[in-house]
């Protein structure tokens, strides 16, 4: 049975875009907003997608407004199974400028309005024993920023009232309240803000797309989280906010008026706080410009001359912003040219962040900022992406600007933790996308049973050339890989046959096969001890048989870190394992799928496949062996379940995904150990 949403704030930005996707999952839908006529757009809009849609007219702040909006939903659909509430506005200017009724309108619509949701859905909730509440929150809701106090103050209230929530329903186990908190997002609502500040307010990068945070939405109904933060800098700022306050606020207020306010006088208005604007209701903010397209125009521009076309407002806007965040970039450098007193800033924040403290995240904004290529430039250019990416910090960006594209156009859900090596210290992360959710792993966790099995070898309890007797009870019917396919049971293969088919053909005998030499509790039992204790298989009743079992992005990234620094097994475990894993007939259709035969080789990397899920986690070496990107990408509910193919979505943006990363890792030097690839020699029989 379809579920009935509200979508409250549906006429712009990431409400807009959470209300299509309900659409297309199947939902009913109740949508609210201030404009009458925008309302009547999206309902059309959702009605494509085969939605039932009822409109409700409604101002948050009004009196009663919302309990209308609750009684309309059950008078034309029975009942609420969902509220999302994502309407806000926001107000720049120092507190003391801000005239008391604007600073009480932000209040009053993004804390008071939400709290009065909650009441009204939380009530129905109750009476039913069911439901889900997803309010919106921000990353402002954990730190703080100048020229926004009414909206900081909100969403610190929002929060404080989430958490109050969630303590308090917890004799309702089927009643979910939920946080998304995004950081900066391509939404209206900066050219929509009142502003008492004179200058033009914008978000600070890196920013989201409004689809990656409705994402985050829709999958918070279909699967309720307490809190789900969208940004790949906000842990980092959370941490260096609370850990170093006073760097913090010494950094924070130059680097908003750098990068959060535009170099555009503003007069003093009231923006959208009192009234709606539907001229001015959309989905995009147009606050991404393309950095590479940006450049070329200008080099374009340069070249015709006077011929070039006039340059727009909207370009002239976008070419600004590239140019701050290009300068920005080089201010992450230890360039001679820079001003003094920059260069002394930026000192200080490297030397925090070599000591891996959260609170540059402001540098890692910067950082984040650069994207001096578009994505065709990846695929068409790899010489311009290999130059431009040329340092771990550029690797890190571009591979965050590539993730984050191709995950919104992939939809579904995304965990991930990606990181660069970096030779002058701890690794630079790319991604930390939700990384210590602990979800089911599927075959990525044959890696993990791979490496309790060699820790036995290591320790003399098995050898490589043991055998292992397949019978015809062991063998998985219809299952990945070979032992499947020969039909001729019982045989026996030795343990290394077993390891070679588990991680290259993934074959699922090869794990029952596995586990008759290293049962269930003692294969998580070495795992607890190798320090990874969310990679655990999942034992059943027979104790040699098991499921695959958990982990998480982190713990599986880091499990692959040792595996190549040579802490996780001796030196001829490690190069037998690695092996495998890069052996160019390994069905990993994902990361390698468009890279060539020696590329191939320089990745070792292991997919994992079940019901929606599509998975992938692995290690780019450089040309000489040394590890110098690592990778887990966990992903599931995109569209085209039982397409295990190469053209699901997940598994393409998986590609695309790796193709840029190779290019952008193609001039850097990987740090620790090599390890280089067997000699691949084909043979034609003989």
């Amino acid at each position: 049975m379809s579920r009935v949403v509200v979508v409250v704030g549906a006429t712009s930005g990431i409400g807009r875009v959470a209300a299509r996707e309900f659409a297309r999952r199947g939902d009913r839908l109740v949508l609210a907003a201030r404009a009458p006529q925008t309302l009547e757009d999206v309902r059309a809009e959702c009605a494509a997608e085969g939605a039932d849609v009822l409109v409700v007219p409604t101002d948050v702040t009004a009196p009663g407004a919302l309990a209308a909006l609750a009684d309309a939903a059950v008078a034309r659909f029975g009942r609420i199974d969902a509220w999302v509430h994502t309407a806000a506005v926001t107000a720049y200017g120092r507190f003391d400028e801000v005239p008391g009724r604007i600073f009480d309108q932000v209040v009053r619509t993004d804390l008071l309005a939400a709290a009065e949701a909650a009441r009204v859905a939380l009530r129905h909730f109750r009476s039913t024993g069911s439901g889900t509440l997803v309010l919106t929150g921000s990353v402002l809701g954990h730190i703080t920023a100048p020229y926004l106090s009414g909206y900081v103050a909100a969403k610190w209230g929002l929060t404080g009232l989430v958490r109050t929530l969630q303590q308090e329903l917890r004799d309702l186990p089927d009643v979910h309240v939920c946080l998304v908190s995004p950081g900066s997002v391509d939404t209206p609502i900066y050219q929509r803000a009142a502003n008492h500040l004179g200058l033009v307010g914008r978000p600070p990068p890196p920013v989201a797309t409004p689809e990656r945070v409705a994402r985050a939405v829709v999958d918070c109904v279909a699967r309720p989280r307490r809190e789900v933060s969208v940004g790949r800098l906000n842990p980092l700022m959370r941490v260096g906010f609370t850990v170093l306050p006073g760097l913090y606020d010494v950094l924070v207020g130059p680097l908003m008026r750098r990068l959060g306010l535009a170099d555009e006088p503003a007069p003093a208005h009231d923006g959208v706080l009192f009234a709606a604007d539907p001229a001015s209701e959309a989905v995009r903010g147009g606050w991404l410009p393309d950095v590479g397209h940006l450049l070329r125009h200008r080099r374009g521009a340069a070249r015709v001359g006077r011929h070039a076309p006039p340059e727009t407002g909207a370009v002239r806007r976008q070419r600004d912003h590239a140019r701050r965040s290009v300068r920005l970039v080089w201010w992450a450098g230890d360039h001679s040219g820079a001003p003094r007193r920059e260069r002394q800033l930026t000192i200080r924040v490297n030397r925090r962040t070599a000591l891996g403290l959260g609170t540059i995240a402001t540098a890692g904004t910067v950082l984040g900022a650069a994207a001096p290529a578009s994505a065709a430039d990846a695929d068409a250019d790899p010489g311009l992406t290999a130059e431009a990416a040329a340092t771990p910090g550029r690797v890190a960006a571009r591979v965050a600007e590539a993730y984050e594209r191709e995950t919104t156009r992939a939809g579904g859900n995304w965990q991930a933790y990606i990181s660069v090596a970096d030779a002058a210290g701890a690794p630079v992360v790319a991604v930390a996308d939700d990384p210590d959710q602990r979800l089911e792993a599927y075959s990525v966790n044959k890696i993990a049973v791979a490496t309790a099995v060699l820790d036995k070898v290591d320790r003399g309890l098995l050898t490589l050339d043991q055998r292992v007797d397949v019978t015809a009870a062991i063998v998985v019917p219809g299952g990945d890989g070979i032992f499947s396919l020969d039909n001729a049971y019982p045989s026996s293969v030795t343990l290394g046959h077993a390891l070679a088919a588990l991680l290259t053909v993934s074959d699922d005998t090869a794990v029952r096969l596995c586990g008759l030499v290293c049962p269930a509790a003692e294969l998580n039992s070495l795992l607890v001890a190798k320090g990874f204790p969310n990679t655990q298989v999942e034992p059943v009743a027979n104790p040699n048989r098991f499921f695959l079992g958990t982990s998480t992005p982190r713990e599986t990234h880091e499990l692959l870190r040792a595996l190549v620094a040579g802490t996780l097994l001796s030196p001829a475990s490690t190069a037998f394992l690695l092996n495998l894993l890069r052996s160019p007939i390994a069905f990993t259709d994902g990361i390698r799928r468009t890279m060539s035969s020696e590329e191939r080789a320089r990745v070792a990397t292991k997919a994992g496949w079940f019901g929606s899920a599509r998975h992938e986690a692995g290690v780019i070496f450089d040309a000489a062996g040394a590890a110098v990107l690592t990778y887990a990408i966990f992903a599931d509910g995109q569209a085209d379940a039982d397409n295990f193919g190469s053209t699901h979505p997940a598994v393409q943006a998986r590609a695309r995904l790796g193709r840029v990363m190779m290019n952008a890792t193609a001039r850097l030097t990987g740090t620790g150990r090599r390890h280089r690839p067997s000699p691949r020699r084909p043979s034609n029989g003989g």
